[in-house]
């Protein structure tokens, strides 16, 4: 860690600290754990925050990937919060299961499923997981890398065989059925 990050975080600790200190002072110790709360979480209380898992996969083609997707409820937020995929690219296809979530409902976590075609471009795409509900929004953001599909080539008679671009040699044998 170089000398300005640690200066950095030095001062945020001390003003955490200030800021606690100042919050036990005016509202009284009872009501620090809500402050403390409100001050460590990163979730509104009156609204929610996206978060997904992993946050990057690497796929091949005409293969598939599960992510779980959670949502962090402000402890006064009770909408119901619908989930999408922002821009997917050609050839990616999303369902999340289930595609609503509502906190008195049905908890806190989608299972996000995307899926690629033979056709989808090969490379790295940056997608956002939005929630909306409730007037309120959050996204996560989601790195997926696209590989080509596994090929295997044979060659009737040649004891190679070539596996995504690498070679080896080996026997095959034919059998009648």
């Amino acid at each position: 860690m170089n000398i300005i990050k640690k200066t950095l975080l030095i001062i945020s600790i001390v003003l955490m600290f200030n800021l606690i200190s100042t919050s036990t002072s005016i509202i009284g110790k009872d009501n620090i754990n809500n402050e403390l709360d409100a001050v460590t979480s990163a979730t509104p209380i009156d609204g929610f925050n996206v978060s997904v898992s992993p946050t990057a996969q690497e796929l091949n083609r005409g293969n598939s990937a599960t992510f779980m997707v959670t949502i962090a409820f402000g402890k006064q937020f009770y909408a119901t919060v619908s989930l999408s995929v922002s821009i997917p690219p050609k050839g990616v296809t999303y369902s999340f299961n289930p595609s609503n979530l509502n906190p008195a409902k049905n908890g806190e976590i989608s299972t996000l499923t995307i899926s690629t075609s033979a056709f989808t471009a090969i490379g790295t795409s940056n997608l956002m997981i939005a929630g909306v509900g409730g007037g309120k929004n959050s996204a996560a953001p989601l790195v997926i890398l696209i590989n080509p599909a596994t090929t295997i080539v044979l060659k009737i008679g040649d004891p190679l065989i070539v596996v995504n671009g690498l070679s080896k040699k080996m026997t095959i044998k034919a059998a009648s059925l």
